[in-house]
């Protein structure tokens, strides 16, 4: 079974009315994709922690800003300037090996 959303969409529940962006979903052997939520509503200067619901509650919204927009206002530290420009610091996610050099005699 496909997945019907994107990693980073905002979506919105349709039973409770939650909005988050996507940031991570599940698929389970008894046919039933799931999705977890980020709200980018802070509590205590800390975010709030995602909630998980079925992919058929939910339903995308449209024009929102993406998750990278609420990422960074959320951890406004991930953004440093070089020479007077903006640049996004992202951690994680895959890198290419160092090229590895054999020192002969």
């Amino acid at each position: 079974m496909n997945f019907m959303f994107e990693l980073g969409t905002i979506v919105r529940d349709r039973v409770t009315g939650f909005e988050g962006a996507i940031t991570g979903r599940a698929q389970h052997l008894t046919g039933c994709n799931t999705y977890g939520l980020q709200p980018k509503e802070m509590k205590d200067g800390k975010p709030i922690e995602a909630e998980w619901f079925d992919e058929n509650r939910l339903e995308a919204i449209p024009k929102k800003k993406g998750f990278r927009d609420i990422y960074e206002k959320a951890h406004p530290e991930m953004i440093v300037e070089v020479g007077g420009r903006p640049l996004r610091a992202v951690a994680g996610g895959p890198q290419s090996a160092p090229k590895r050099t054999r020192n002969h005699p």
